[in-house]
């Protein structure tokens, strides 16, 4: 007998800078357009829309 594998809860790590920094230079990426690249990008995943509201559903 088998014991089923139950899905355990993670818990998110530590919040990135948001920065990227090389010898080259630094790029940063505001929340915003994170936020407006992620929506659309939720809504064509199967389920991924339906599980919860807040900004992915700003249009």
């Amino acid at each position: 007998m088998t014991t089923p594998d139950t899905p355990t809860a993670t818990t998110p790590g530590p919040a990135a800078s948001g920065a990227l920094s090389s010898g080259r230079g630094s790029t940063r990426i505001a929340e915003a357009v994170v936020a407006e690249i992620a929506g659309p990008a939720a809504r064509e995943v199967r389920g991924v829309y339906t599980l919860g509201g807040g900004a992915a559903r700003i249009a």
